[in-house]
């Protein structure tokens, strides 16, 4: 999916290709939870352990692909949130969402790695909701969302990353079995929280 702010020319896509390209190189540092009793097999003469070159987690850092290259420069004053409290209004309608899956896998039945995309429309502001979500069983839980909020006639995009985890145990496993990754957010311990706020240049009108 694709967003493009006229006026200004900055735009944000989500697609499947640049998302796996963003799958980090080598081992995922991670194991299934059988890998304990398949370790105990592997005394047998002859055998070679195999070393995968990509991350069988699918982890990705994806947080989308902008027409305009984010700044490096130190933002000045005081940096914009996301409105939440405005969001979360029943009494404001919502004039469009759309809800996108850029990849899915349930890793050989032993959790699932999953990047989705949402975007919601209300009369006075878009929201972008990008996550990567993983759940490998009895082992952790890893969630990776980028928010993105803006509101009609601002100059800027509120740009939100937030990284979470969870090391699990047989009892904190049971505790998340069933349940989406919306509900396991409050979960997860967070790693890792940034905002920034994206400019939105646009032309000065002629005289």
């Amino acid at each position: 999916g694709r967003c493009v702010d006229a006026g200004s020319g900055w735009g944000v896509e989500f697609n499947a290709m640049d998302c796996l390209a963003g799958v980090r190189g080598g081992e995922a540092g991670i194991v299934v939870d059988a890998a304990k009793n398949w370790a105990a097999k592997k005394t047998r003469p002859g055998l070679t352990e195999f070393r995968s070159v990509l991350d069988w987690t699918f982890t990705t850092d994806y947080q989308g692909t902008y027409s305009v290259p984010e700044s490096s420069e130190k933002q000045e004053g005081e940096v914009v949130q996301v409105n939440y409290d405005l969001l979360k209004r029943m009494d404001i309608p919502i004039l469009y969402f759309s809800e996108v899956i850029l990849f899915e896998d349930e890793l050989d039945d032993n959790g699932t790695s999953k990047y989705s995309v949402r975007l919601r429309v209300m009369p006075g502001c878009f929201f972008i909701l990008a996550r990567f979500f993983l759940r490998v069983d009895r082992v952790i839980v890893r969630s990776f969302d980028t928010r993105l909020y803006h509101e009609f006639g601002s100059d800027i995009v509120v740009k939100e990353t937030v990284k979470k985890e969870l090391k699990l145990t047989e009892d904190t496993f049971e505790s998340i079995l069933g349940k989406t990754a919306d509900e396991v957010q409050p979960l997860l311990d967070e790693i890792s929280k940034t905002v920034t706020n994206l400019p939105l240049r646009r032309d000065a009108p002629s005289a």
